[in-house]
């Protein structure tokens, strides 16, 4: 089955089918723009391509990948503790994991759990949903 993406070009579709990954996005997309995590994003999941691999990883040569996203530091260190807390399981909703707030429980909700009932506040997310709305009914 082929998925259809909106002209929007969010992250969160590319994402969709890995569920961690789409929540890593939403955390490095955080006070930042598209624009800036688009470039790092390949060579992000290149080099932490599971949870373990983020919670395991060598604190500096994170910093510096998402030095260009600023809040390089408190921003590293938030996703190391998510992917500690995402690896281990012990959650029932993502809210629960550290770093993961309204946005990315949306985005979650939406595109991974394909529950368009959700109300967000994001405007990117808003135009995905009306864009799903005029296009699937």
């Amino acid at each position: 089955m082929s998925v259809e993406f909106s002209p929007l070009k969010l992250i969160q579709e590319e994402l969709r089918d890995e569920p961690w990954k789409l929540l890593v996005g939403c955390m490095l997309l955080n006070q930042t723009s598209y624009k800036q995590v688009r470039p790092i994003l390949d060579t992000f999941f290149s080099r932490y391509s599971t949870p373990e691999r983020l919670r395991d990883a060598d604190i500096d040569a994170l910093i510096a990948l998402i030095r260009p996203l600023g809040f390089y530091n408190k921003r590293a260190h938030a996703l190391v503790r998510f992917a500690a807390e995402f690896a281990a399981g012990d959650w029932q909703d993502v809210r629960d994991l550290h770093g993961i707030g309204k946005y990315a429980s949306d985005s979650y909700r939406m595109f991974v759990l394909g529950d368009l009932s959700v109300e967000p506040s994001d405007k990117k997310l808003i135009s995905y949903k009306r864009w799903h709305e005029e296009t699937h009914g």
